[in-house]
């Protein structure tokens, strides 16, 4: 197993990947009423895209900022290694 696929694996354990889905799945029966037949309602399903899009972003707005940390922090050190 790959590097990519163990995170996925522990990422899809971790949170409910079908799950955040499961609220536009719709169930159709075909005119025929030979059966049934699965999809995703589009507009619930691209409320749910938005939503994790906003995470997303959310979550880059925190990654930045502590990159930002980590750069000051960093030049701070190399200032006080200068003074030395």
């Amino acid at each position: 197993m790959s590097t990519i696929e163990s995170q996925e694996l522990e990422i899809s354990n971790e949170f409910d990947v079908n799950g955040l889905l499961l609220p536009a799945l719709r169930q159709y029966q075909h005119n025929d009423c030979s059966g049934f037949v699965a999809a995703y309602d589009y507009a619930e399903t691209q409320k749910i895209a938005l939503e994790l899009l906003k995470d997303i972003k959310q979550l880059l707005e925190i990654s930045n900022s502590c990159l930002e940390i980590s750069k000051d922090s960093l030049q701070i050190a190399k200032l006080e290694d200068a003074a030395k």
